[in-house]
Formats: C-alpha cells, structure tokens, sequence
C-alpha cells in the first residue's frame, strides 16, 4: 500500500460486513496521509436491512465516482464519448 501511495494510485473499498475491518485497518494505515485518503463506501447496514435492489442501487451510487474520474462524456448525440483530457492514462495493460 506505501508503493501505491507514492505512485499515486487511488483506492476505493466497498465495505460489507465487520470481518475486513482489520485488513481496512492496515491499509489505511499505510496508505492515507494528508494528501491522500483511502475511500472506503459501507454497505454492511444496507446489506442487512434493504431488499437486493436496494442494496445494488446503493452499490451503483457507492462506486459511480470511480468511472466519473476516469470518463468523461464529451459532444452531441449517442455514442460520442472520449476520455477526459485531465485524467492520466491506466497503469495497466489495457489490452
């Protein structure tokens, strides 16, 4: 996790239930500082108390800021999307 924070990789956690609070525990502990935080998006209470639909809704909502940051739709009419100029090229084999 030091490696990827001074990479300057973004990481964001869907949290589930209490049995990865350890592992949640350590990562941000080697990852978060001032410039940086580790977004973790709980669902534990929604997982228990709301029906599947629900629950895949707030999933959708927790997680749809990771595609806002890397796509940007650009011009008129369907299909017309291009990345976003501002935002840095994967670190992965996109192929």
């Amino acid at each position: 996790m030091k490696q990827f924070a001074k990479m300057e990789i973004n990481f964001s956690l869907i949290r589930v239930n209490d049995s990865c609070d350890k592992m949640i525990k350590v990562m941000r502990s080697n990852y978060d500082s001032p410039a940086r935080k580790l977004e973790v998006q709980d669902l534990a209470k929604a997982i228990n108390t709301k029906t599947n639909a629900e629950v895949t809704k707030d999933f959708v909502a927790a997680t749809s800021f990771i595609l806002s940051k890397a796509i940007a739709v650009k011009g008129k009419g369907r299909g017309k999307k291009a990345i976003d100029k501002n935002v840095s090229p994967p670190l992965w084999d996109t192929k």
